[in-house]
């Protein structure tokens, strides 16, 4: 199956706004510019650059993904689903009717993503792959084959896992989920962010960068 890698990337200005309370503006848009950056170094480990795109409508990340060649989605919608839906309708397409989709939603906010943890999503021979979060509610990677890649809707937002889960049996296709990998950790609120920094490498050359909230 040709795989394509679909990077969501809100406007660089808004992403992290749970992270107010602990750090500025200036250095939230900072952070989710390093996010997205690292995002697409771990994701060019894993896919050739012409199957890999950014949906995003914000200028400067677009600039970031042309920098690393790789191709843009724009996102008209303004919702996550919503662009994620028209990003695999437009992919979809293009395959005319080859059953080979697959697709891998992988977000920006999963600072402790290696190549090795994604190549494990690809693993299981199921058609949906979900790696929910540490809370067993959200889902932090989403894989797709075949019919799912094509039918299956997508449900990011609060209890996705689940909802994710039983749209696939819903749908009468195989779904598997892999729990424990580094994927599990996302940066979305101020405690995930404390425990991020605090690691070992990561908060020395953060504090470098990131003052506290004005």
């Amino acid at each position: 199956m040709r795989r394509t890698i679909l990077v969501p990337c809100k406007g660089l200005d808004q992403g992290k706004s749970r992270l107010a309370s602990c750090i500025g503006a200036r250095d939230r848009r900072l952070l989710c510019e390093r996010f997205l950056e690292c995002t697409l170094d771990v994701v060019a480990q894993i896919a050739d650059s012409a199957l890999i795109r950014v949906i995003t409508a914000d200028p400067d990340a677009i600039a970031i993904a042309r920098r690393y060649g790789v191709s843009v989605i724009l996102d008209k919608e303004g919702d996550l689903n919503a662009a994620l839906t028209s990003a695999r309708e437009s992919i979809v397409a293009s395959h005319g009717d080859r059953n080979d989709v697959e697709l891998m939603v992988v977000p920006i906010d999963l600072p402790l993503a290696t190549p090795e943890a994604l190549c494990r999503v690809q693993s299981p021979p199921t058609d949906v792959v979900i790696v929910p979060d540490d809370h067993g509610s959200g889902t932090n990677v989403l894989l797709l084959r075949g019919r799912a890649a094509r039918e299956l809707p997508f449900c990011f937002g609060p209890d996705s896992f689940q909802r994710h889960y039983t749209s696939a049996i819903d749908l009468s296709v195989s779904a598997d989920a892999i729990i424990g990998t580094p994927l599990s950790f996302d940066v979305d609120c101020p405690a995930q962010y404390a425990r991020w920094i605090a690691m070992p490498g990561v908060g020395k050359v953060e504090h470098q960068v990131l003052g506290p909230a004005a």
